[in-house]
């Protein structure tokens, strides 16, 4: 994976040298059959169409892409990175047969983000990561951040939007209120 970004970098370096480098993640799942798929469990259907249930049978993969411009057909993602989420219930002979420890997709995705970090080392570019309303949480939130990564996603449904405080100089005033005691 990291010589895939490597080689994406040098191709399709981006819009310029101060401009951000654009990744998405996303989770998706893929119907699988039969009675012994390692790591298939019963996951939530995205996109179930007119005759589809609201369940699928299969895995569901954890993906980092990079998106680019095509000139003809826009906004393209080229996958750089995904990663196999299983249910805690259904990790069972797996967590014994390969020591697999249970991750959550939120965990998986700033894993991922970590790694892009490290892989482009100190001096780059901004990096913007565009994801969809299940990742802005915080336990993804925070560890993305932290790496210095702006995060651009829906908000939640119970969302607190607050404005900045106004900066004050010293010895200026807020304004009209109660004066202090």
């Amino acid at each position: 994976a990291g010589v895939l970004l490597r080689i994406l970098l040098k191709r399709l370096p981006g819009d310029g040298p101060t401009a951000p480098l654009v990744f998405a993640i996303d989770d998706s799942p893929t119907k699988r059959f039969g009675p012994h798929v390692e790591g298939a469990g019963t996951h939530h259907n995205p996109t179930p169409g007119p005759a589809g249930s609201k369940f699928l049978y299969g895995h569901v993969w954890v993906c980092l892409a990079r998106l680019v411009r095509h000139p003809l057909r826009g906004t393209i993602a080229l996958p750089l990175l995904s990663q196999l989420y299983i249910r805690a219930k259904d990790l069972g002979r797996m967590a014994a047969s390969y020591g697999w420890k249970f991750h959550t997709k939120l965990e998986l995705a700033a894993a991922q983000i970590e790694w892009l970090v490290q892989q482009l080392g100190k001096d780059h570019p901004p990096i913007w990561v565009v994801t969809d309303g299940a990742y802005a949480q915080r336990p993804f939130l925070k560890r993305v951040m932290a790496a210095g990564v702006t995060v651009i996603s829906r908000l939640r449904c119970d969302a607190a939007l607050w404005s900045l405080p106004v900066v004050l100089t010293p010895g200026q005033k807020k304004g009209p209120g109660r004066p202090r005691k």
